[in-house]
C-alpha cells in the first residue's frame, strides 16, 4: 500500500523514536514543536546523524503524544503508523484508534518491522493522526537505520541506594513496562531499588545508537518533589558494562508539575567499551526532605558502530 501525502499541519509529536527536529516544550497543548504546516514530514528535513539503529525483523517500542486533541466522538479518528525510505511512499503497519483522552495523552505500542527492510538502509517512520474533526491529517516523522545487532552482553551493576521512583523514561524507552503514563503515581514510576529500579536486564535486540551521535533524551517528572527553598535537579549518565557512570547532562527542577515532560540532548562517546550492554540512567535529585532522595529510571540501549557507506 502507497500514500501520496499533501501540506497539512500537526498536533502530534512522536516521542520514540524521536521526531525530526526539537522536542522540547512539549507539555504545552498546541506546542510549535508538534505543529507544522508542511508535510509529509512537517517540513522538518532528516539529519543523518540523527537516527535510531534498530535490528531487522525487530519489534520498536513507539511513543507518541496527541499534543492538542482534535477528537471526535460521533466518528472517532484514528493513528497510523507507516514507514518507506520514500518520504512520499509509505506503507501501513499499524493503526490505532483516537480516544477521549485529551490534550497531552502519552501512547504507547510495540510495531515489528517489516521483514523485508534492507540491511544498511535508512527508513523513515512516519505518524499520521486523522482525526475525523477538522479536514487535515497531522504528520511527525524519525529516521530510523536498520542494522543486525547481537545482544549478548550481561549488564554488571553495582547497588547504589535505595530509593521510591516517580520518574519515567520515555526515550529511549525504559526497562519493563510503561503503564499509567497519564496518571500521576503509576506504579511504573513508583520503583524501590537503586540503580534501576529493580529491574535487570533482559537479552533482547533493543534500540541503538551510533557512537559520537547526539541523543534525545526524553523522561517525565510523574510526580512532583519540588523543594522552593533548595530545587533539586535531573541527571543523565551513561553506564557502561561494566557499571560505571558517566555523566552527560543536568537539567534543573524548575518547579514545574507533575507529567510534565522533558527532553536534553546528550552525545554518546566516540569509542565505546563495546557495543552491546551499555544503559542510560536518568535520576530525579529532589532536595526535598520530605521525599526520597534519588529516583531512578535506566534504558538499555547499543552503541554501534556505523557501517562504511556503500559504494
Amino acid at each position: 500500500m502507497q500514500y501520496d501525502v499533501t501540506a497539512v499541519q500537526s498536533h502530534l509529536c512522536l516521542l520514540n523514536p524521536v521526531q525530526r527536529g526539537p522536542v522540547d516544550d512539549i507539555s504545552t497543548p498546541g506546542s510549535q514543536n508538534c505543529y507544522f504546516v508542511a508535510g509529509p514530514c512537517g517540513g522538518q528535513k532528516a539529519h543523518p546523524g540523527a537516527r535510531t539503529i534498530l535490528p531487522a525483523k525487530s519489534s520498536l517500542n513507539v511513543i507518541f503524544q496527541k499534543n492538542l486533541d482534535h477528537y471526535n466522538s460521533t466518528n472517532p479518528g484514528y493513528f497510523q503508523i507507516n514507514i518507506g525510505q520514500d518520504e512520499r511512499h509509505m506503507r501501513e503497519v499499524m493503526r490505532m484508534n483516537d480516544t477521549s483522552d485529551g490534550s497531552g495523552h502519552i501512547y504507547t505500542t510495540q510495531v515489528t518491522l517489516p521483514p523485508n527492510l534492507n540491511q544498511g538502509d535508512g527508513y523513515i517512520l512516519q505518524m499520521t493522526y486523522v482525526s475525523n474533526t477538522v479536514p487535515i491529517t497531522f504528520y511527525q516523522c524519525a529516521d530510523i537505520l536498520v542494522l543486525t545487532m547481537m545482544i549478548k552482553a550481561v549488564i554488571i551493576v553495582c547497588i547504589l541506594a535505595i530509593s521510591d521512583a516517580h520518574l519515567c523514561l520515555i526515550s529511549p524507552p525504559q526497562r519493563g513496562s510503561m503503564n499509567g503514563l497519564n496518571t500521576a503515581g503509576s506504579d511504573d514510576c513508583i520503583l524501590t531499588s537503586a540503580p534501576c529500579g529493580g529491574r535487570e536486564r533482559k537479552e533482547r535486540s533493543g534500540e541503538g545508537f551510533a557512537a559520537g551521535e547526539n541523543v534525545t533524551v526524553t523522561f517525565q517528572k510523574n510526580l512532583d518533589h519540588f523543594n522552593s527553598q533548595s530545587p533539586g535537579y535531573f541527571t543523565v549518565s551513561l553506564g557502561s558494562p561494566s557499571g560505571q557512570l558517566q555523566e552527560l547532562a543536568r537539567i534543573p527542577d524548575g518547579g514545574e508539575k507533575s507529567l510534565h515532560l522533558y527532553s536534553m540532548n546528550v552525545t554518546l562517546p566516540r569509542e565505546p567499551q563495546a557495543e552491546a550492554g551499555h544503559f542510560m540512567q536518568v535520576v530525579y535529585h529532589t532536595n526535598n526532605p520530605q521525599a526520597p532522595p534519588n529516583f531512578y529510571q535506566c534504558a538499555d540501549i547499543v552503541i554501534a558502530r556505523r557501517p562504511p557507506p556503500r559504494k
